[in-house]
C-alpha cells in the first residue's frame, strides 16, 4: 500500500485552502498522490460518480451544502470511498459527530502536517476496506 499513489479528491470551495492542502501533502517526500479539486459539492459528487478516488477529503462550509449535512450527504453517495471532513472548526464535539455519522475522520486546517495528513488518510482507506470486507461485502478496490 506504501507505494500505490493515493487519489484524493478534495470538495474545497477556498483556493487557497485547497492549495494548502496540497502544499501539505507535497511535504511527504516520495508520496505518490493525485489531488482533484472541485469548489463546490455537487460537482464532487459527479466527480465521485465518474471518477476513481480513494479517499474524500471534505471541507465542511461549502456554498451549496454546510455543516454536518454535507457529511451526511457525502457517506450517503460515497459509497465505498472513505469520506475525511477537513474543516476550520476545532470542535471536537463536531468531529465526533461527523464520525458518528459516517465520516472515517475530522481533521482540523492548520494542526497537522503532511506525514500525520497521509497517514490519517490512510488509515481512513484502510478502516473502510476493513468495514467493507467484514460487512461481507468482499475487497474494494
Amino acid at each position: 500500500m506504501a507505494s500505490d499513489p493515493i487519489r484524493i479528491l478534495l470538495v474545497e470551495d477556498s483556493p487557497s485552502d485547497a492549495y494548502m492542502a496540497g502544499q501539505v501533502l507535497r511535504q511527504v517526500p516520495k508520496l505518490a498522490f493525485t489531488l482533484a479539486h472541485e469548489p463546490q459539492f455537487g460537482k464532487g459528487l459527479e466527480r465521485l460518480r465518474t471518477e476513481e478516488f480513494d479517499v474524500l477529503l471534505l471541507d465542511l462550509s461549502l456554498p451549496d451544502v454546510r455543516g454536518l449535512e454535507t457529511v451526511t450527504r457525502a457517506v450517503a453517495e460515497a459509497g465505498e470511498v472513505p469520506v475525511v471532513v477537513l474543516t476550520g472548526q476545532d470542535d471536537d464535539s463536531l468531529g465526533l459527530e461527523a464520525v458518528r455519522l459516517g465520516a472515517q475522520d475530522f481533521i482540523v486546517k492548520g494542526e497537522v502536517d503532511g506525514w500525520r495528513m497521509v497517514r490519517r488518510l490512510r488509515y481512513a482507506i484502510e478502516r473502510k476496506r476493513h468495514e467493507h470486507d467484514r460487512d461481507g461485502r468482499g475487497p474494494q478496490r
